[in-house]
């Protein structure tokens, strides 16, 4: 798993990016700053070092130049975040990259991925909403989750139990055919509200007696989860797991939007792409891409293959809702 030291005086980046980056298969390494910050990354030689500038202090961007004079961390990457007006001065300490403030979790992991890449993640955590019911002794309460692994979700609450509780959950896994589950849970992770914190406050569990039937770990399930909040909000979707099944499908009945991953089995989807945009019965076809590459170029290039509109992964529901939305509303436009 890549390594990157996180070099914050105030916390708030590591508080608020801490489990975000965990997710997309970091290890953060947190330090203060000052003499500590250069050991500990001789130390732990990191593969990309981010140093968060405290609201344009000059003792961030001085640090930023001792990290890149220092002989034992030449070729250690270095972002900076920091407010514009310290991008230029952040340039010339030798930051290879630049994150502004307010910091968003797009604009930090594109910066994060244009350095290191990202190991897999064992049980990744989905974007996905449902109703939880739980229990704490005699006590009961409804829920709403906010993602969801193999191993574990966080809920979103706004009087979350004490961290160690443990709780028994009974909720229904959406998909094609829904699953009820019902486990115990150890909360590992509390978050308190903070109007000050871009946090949504909750709990983290870790699932103590799991149940066989979560697993959401595979692009199969994922294409599954897309398909159910896609077809509550009134669409009719239908899904396939292979480039040959989906060109069979579109063959068969033309749909008006085909959301088509870059990657694919036999095939992947950029050979797809360039397939249909050849076909005169599939040219005008819209193709929005899902990718998990953030790089300006790689958006370009859907678009110079004839996509419609390129998505990141991870990306919320609620994000793929509003581009679906959007682009049915400028396709009418145009006819």
């Amino acid at each position: 798993m890549p390594i990157i030291l996180i070099v914050d005086d105030p916390g708030i980046l590591l508080e608020t990016q801490r489990t975000f980056l965990h997710r997309n298969g970091f290890l953060l390494v947190p330090v203060a700053g000052g003499e500590e910050s250069l050991r500990l990354a001789r130390e732990k030689k990191p593969d990309l070092i981010v140093l968060d500038a405290a609201k344009s202090s000059p003792e961030g961007l001085e640090t930023c130049s001792r990290f890149k004079s220092d002989p034992q961390l030449q070729g250690i990457p270095l972002v900076i975040v920091g407010s514009l007006r310290d991008r230029q001065a952040a340039k010339l300490a030798g930051a290879e990259g630049f994150v502004p403030r307010p910091v968003t979790q797009a604009s930090l992991l594109s910066q994060v991925r244009r350095f290191v890449t990202a190991s897999e993640r064992a049980n990744s955590r989905l974007p996905v909403g449902f109703k939880v019911t739980c229990r704490t002794g005699d006590e009961g309460f409804v829920a709403f989750s906010r993602d969801l692994s193999s191993t574990g979700m966080f809920l979103k609450s706004s009087r979350p139990p004490s961290k160690g509780s443990f709780m028994l959950l009974s909720f229904v896994l959406p998909g094609e055919r829904p699953v009820p589950i019902e486990t115990e849970a150890e909360v590992i992770r509390v978050v308190l509200p903070d109007p000050s914190m871009r946090l949504t406050a909750g709990t983290g569990l870790r699932f103590t007696t799991l149940a066989a039937e979560i697993k959401i770990d595979d692009d199969q399930e994922i294409a599954e989860l897309t398909r159910t909040i896609l077809e509550r909000a009134g669409y009719r979707v239908r899904c396939s797991s292979s480039a040959g099944e989906a060109l069979s499908v579109i063959l068969a009945e033309l749909p008006d939007l085909l959301l088509l991953d870059v990657n694919m089995p036999e095939m992947d989807g950029w050979e797809l792409l360039r397939l249909l945009k050849v076909e005169d019965a599939t040219k005008q076809l819209p193709v929005v891409m899902f990718s998990i590459k953030m790089e300006v170029r790689d958006k370009v290039h859907a678009l110079q293959e004839g996509a419609y509109d390129y998505i990141t992964k991870p990306f919320s529901y609620n994000e793929l809702l509003e581009r679906v939305r959007r682009i049915f509303a400028d396709l009418e436009v145009r006819r």
